[in-house]
């Protein structure tokens, strides 16, 4: 399949092919591959309504994108609202997400979603239990349209996964918020912020990425740093110590982009070398047959331009536009046709 990019979730995947068709496959019992079914893909499906889209980002049991006019969509579990469509019912095809803004990116987590706007303000709706709404208050409550992030700050980009959140402002500062119990807020503490922090350190970020319970970034000069929990080496510092501040992966690569998941972490270097570290479960890291605490490379010498780590498995789309997948596969995820986990890079296929 050829694609432009690709978000890989829990146990689903979507990517968007050219001209903006989305096509989704894995795991569909909520209706978060938006065929208008609950039934379970092992190939891509196409996504129904006609839209074309310029983004997407899956989450645990649902999915949301951006069309290339800046509309936001959702559809799949919709539990405490986190569809943004004002209901708690779940959706087998995308609806609107309401309030009339116009998005860049929307991503979702487990119990919540934030998008960030045109404007650079970051909005999130859904349920909140620890600070991941970021609207200033720790007290369990359901925002069940995009409500603003509190501290007025101007982002470049947004990044969801689980409980909490990162962003990069458009002068290069990192803030995260929400649970902070591992230290993914990266503010020196394990106190959960209700609201936007600064992460700690004075570095200049490119990018952020919000994993499991961590949380890595590319500088401005290409260096990554990351952050929170590191029981399984997915802060890739040649440790399993949980760290509360930035860490320098090691190895001295220059990263254009890094994607975090579950208990791993992967990058692309400016070079277009993939490299993933942290657990290998199954498979996720795409070569290595155990975990590693250090950047290794992906199985295959393919030359990549961009990659999306999920909670157990991982896809890619190489310079040519090719999409590959790897790792757990037991709802369909990696898209090649089987339930097999795969250990290495597989074409994903139609």
């Amino acid at each position: 399949m050829t694609a432009v990019a690709v978000s890989a979730g829990s146990d689903h995947t979507c990517a968007i092919a050219p001209g903006g068709v989305l096509y989704c496959w894995g795991k569909n019992l909520s209706g978060e591959l938006g065929d208008s079914t609950t039934t379970q893909r092992e190939r891509p499906v196409r996504v129904t309504g006609g839209l074309r889209l310029a983004t997407v980002r899956v989450g645990y049991d649902n999915t949301c994108g951006v069309t290339v006019d800046g509309t936001a969509y959702c559809w799949g579990g919709n539990l405490d609202g986190r569809l943004g469509d004002s209901t708690d019912t779940s959706r087998t095809s995308p609806v609107l997400v309401r309030g009339r803004l116009t998005f860049v990116t929307v991503s979702s987590a487990f119990f919540h979603t934030c998008g960030l706007t045109t404007a650079g303000a970051a909005y999130c709706w859904g349920y909140g239990n620890a600070g991941q709404l970021g609207d200033g208050t720790l007290t369990p409550h359901t925002s069940w349209m995009p409500t603003p992030v509190a501290g007025a700050l101007s982002f470049g980009s947004v990044s969801t996964l689980n409980f909490h959140n990162c962003g990069v402002t458009v002068g290069n500062a990192a803030y995260c918020w929400g649970s902070n119990i591992h230290g993914a807020v990266g503010d020196g503490t394990t106190n959960y912020a209700q609201s936007p922090v600064a992460v700690v350190g004075g570095l200049r970020f490119a990018s952020v990425t919000a994993g499991g319970f961590h949380s890595c970034g590319v500088t401005t000069d290409g260096t990554a740093y990351c952050w929170g929990l590191n029981d399984a080496g997915q802060l890739g510092n040649a440790t399993t110590t949980t760290r509360s501040s930035p860490v320098p992966v090691s190895g001295g690569h220059r990263f254009s982009a890094l994607s975090a998941g579950g208990e791993h972490t992967c990058g692309v270097t400016t070079t277009g070398t993939a490299l993933c570290w942290g657990s290998a479960y199954g498979g996720e890291l795409g070569g290595p047959g155990s975990g590693q605490t250090t950047p290794a490379p992906v199985s295959g010498g393919l030359r990549f331009a961009s990659l999306s780590a999920g909670w157990g498995h991982t896809c890619g789309v190489t310079v040519t536009g090719a999409l590959y997948c790897w790792g757990s596969n037991a709802s369909g995820q990696v898209g090649d046709g089987s339930t097999a986990d795969r250990s290495e890079p597989v074409p994903v296929v139609q």
